[in-house]
């Protein structure tokens, strides 16, 4: 497992929305890589790392994931809510 860390100490309103977007971003993508692997038997990390990519090209995903799901359901995912 991966694990990445960010401090931010007194920062601005803005730097604190780009840190929430990064960890909604990263959590998607880390959701949407183990569903591929729990849905497709075999799965590399080839694999996974083309769907990574076809992530990275669908720049509004995230947004659309958080939108089908509750407003309070996707704030609770961030630390500074």
């Amino acid at each position: 497992m991966l694990v990445v860390e960010a401090k931010l100490k007194n920062g601005t309103s803005e730097q604190y929305e780009k840190l929430n977007e990064a960890i909604k971003t990263s959590q998607f993508v880390r959701n949407s890589c183990v569903r591929h692997w729990m849905d497709n038997k075999g799965t590399t990390r080839n694999d996974l790392q083309k769907l990574c990519a076809v992530l990275a090209n669908n720049k509004g995903m995230v947004e659309l994931f958080c939108q089908d799901l509750s407003h309070s359901l996707c704030c609770c995912t961030s630390p500074f809510h």
